[in-house]
């Protein structure tokens, strides 16, 4: 059985911890909410606070969490995949969307546009293309995609930030809003998948985000952890778990 540290709830942390450390709950308690020396940084403080008084287990792959939309027939069969490598189904799925509102030629000069065009969209399309080490992103702790409410944070679901430059630059061009197409054919979704990069950041959050939740049992965590796959996708075999999310739940921003 693989060693995971998975943060989809406070229990699942704490029962990671527990075991990589070989600390009751009692201790590990006592352990994460003693005064620290410095107010910042504190996950790495807890980390090697806790490195140094306990034998520790390393974890086989850390439990994150993808947030996007998808369509109907999409089940990530190829994975998560970097986004310079999932550019062209991008702009293929828009085009098909889109139907006759642009011709074939219009679609052509607007992919070879906005390579080199100084609209601010156009400019934020290639700072995430061209970023070779980009992606699959993920989070680490799943309770911050929700509100104390149980009801999903809007900001996370709209849409991808790609797709956004892209329909963004297409408006400008051609003043078509092709954002309320996007939303009406896909639906909100949490992809889990295993990350298995080294990840002592992953980790240090998981403590901080215990901590806290030691302390302050009534607030929504503050800890915001994200990983970067960079540039190596997620095999098929790692993807846990599709969870859709109805768009009702989503809270608007």
């Amino acid at each position: 059985m693989e060693h995971l540290l998975d943060c989809s709830s406070f229990q699942s942390a704490e029962a990671s911890i527990t075991r990589a450390f070989s600390l009751s709950s009692r201790a590990l308690k006592r352990q994460l909410t003693a005064s620290l020396p410095d107010e910042y940084d504190i996950g790495p403080q807890l980390l090697l606070r806790l490195e140094q008084s306990n034998a520790h287990k390393p974890f086989d792959a850390c439990v994150c969490f993808h947030l996007t939309r998808r369509t109907a027939d999409s089940r990530f069969d190829d994975g998560l995949l970097p986004t310079n490598t999932v550019a062209g189904r991008l702009w293929a799925q828009l085009e098909q969307l889109a139907g006759k509102q642009l011709t074939p030629n219009q679609w052509r000069q607007a992919r070879q546009t906005i390579e080199s065009h100084t609209n601010h969209n156009a400019y934020l399309y290639r700072t995430k293309i061209s970023q070779r080490n980009g992606g699959p992103f993920g989070l680490v702790i799943k309770p911050n995609i929700y509100y104390p409410n149980g009801k999903p944070q809007y900001h996370f679901f709209h849409e991808p930030e790609t797709i956004t430059d892209i329909c963004r630059f297409i408006e400008d061009q051609y003043q078509i809003n092709l954002l309320p197409l996007y939303q009406a054919k896909t639906v909100p979704c949490i992809v889990t998948f295993l990350f298995r990069q080294p990840c002592d950041y992953c980790t240090a959050a998981a403590l901080e985000f215990l901590r806290e939740q030691y302390l302050k049992p009534d607030q929504m965590s503050s800890v915001s952890a994200a990983i970067d796959a960079k540039g190596i996708a997620i095999p098929p075999d790692d993807i846990i778990q599709i969870e859709d999310i109805d768009e009702s739940d989503l809270m608007p921003r």
